[in-house]
């Protein structure tokens, strides 16, 4: 009997130590060069290919095939995708889970919609190995990590908002003013996984210290905490200390955006996960 973990590459992941874990690659397309967010992409070169390109550039997500071969033959499946809010790519993974068991009766197959993306999957897919390696049945794991998500947060602070304007997730007025005098958005991730604009600060320290405030009035009280950045290093380790300096026991990591979110945060961008109080 085989349990796998599988994300799509909003998760930010390619191995879970021990585990068996598959990660489905979503895509980014800018005139006739195409990214593919798996183990061969080239981020540092995505990135400033898509600082000087002028056309117009969009992301797919994966298909139900990329789905099914991700399924392998393992006898249940546990699945985190980037929020449905965001992307198509939870509906591609719902349509692959039913085929998956409609070809093997016997088989298990349950799809969680993180209602997140970046950290906010990454701590999802944690969750779910969490009770795996317990031995959690899988009807209690389901359980488990559905309250999970009601309880984790994601906020985020950007630079730009360029390709999230371009691909009408964010208004253009929002747009014009981002990235004008240091300005930097503050968002987070809504109850229904949408993306929601906050407030916005002048300066990275600034932003870091909003963002700061923002966790300590969502309820967080020194559970592990997910920073990923599109490098800005600087910025994620700043943050970090000053929520040890709140909490000196606390597990802090610190990750790279891979593809697909680096494309969406841009350069500068920080996104930071963590359980708190229920999401508001």
């Amino acid at each position: 009997m085989m349990t796998k973990i599988v994300a799509d590459s909003s998760a930010d992941l390619l191995t879970l130590g021990d585990l068996p874990f598959a990660s489905v690659p979503l895509t980014i397309h800018a005139g006739d060069r195409v990214f593919v967010d798996d183990e061969h992409c080239d981020i540092d070169g995505m990135i400033a290919f898509l600082r000087t390109y002028k056309g117009k550039t969009t992301t797919s997500c994966p298909n139900t095939e990329c789905w099914l071969k991700a399924f392998g033959d393992a006898d249940t499946v546990y699945c985190v995708t980037i929020s449905s809010a965001m992307s198509g790519t939870y509906n591609a993974a719902m349509l692959a889970a039913e085929e998956y068991m409609e070809l093997h009766p016997e088989r298990r197959v349950h799809v969680f919609d993180s209602l997140s993306a970046g950290p906010g999957c990454t701590q999802m897919v944690e969750k779910v190995a969490d009770c795996v390696r317990k031995g959690l049945s899988f009807e209690d794991t389901v359980a488990a990590v559905t309250a999970f998500r009601d309880r984790a947060n994601l906020i985020f602070s950007l630079a730009s908002v360029h390709n999230f304007v371009a691909n009408g997730r964010v208004s253009a007025a929002v747009g014009a003013i981002v990235g004008i005098l240091g300005i930097r958005v503050i968002g987070k991730a809504g109850v229904k996984g949408e993306l929601v604009i906050a407030s916005k600060s002048r300066g990275d320290h600034k932003a870091m210290q909003n963002m700061l405030g923002a966790m300590m009035k969502q309820g967080w009280n020194g559970s592990k905490v997910y920073i990923h950045h599109c490098m800005n290093q600087s910025a994620a380790e700043e943050l970090k200390a000053a929520l040890l300096e709140k909490f000196p026991n606390a597990e802090i990591e610190i990750g790279v955006l891979r593809g697909l979110c680096s494309y969406y945060a841009e350069v500068g961008g920080v996104l930071v996960a963590y359980e708190g109080n229920l999401r508001a």
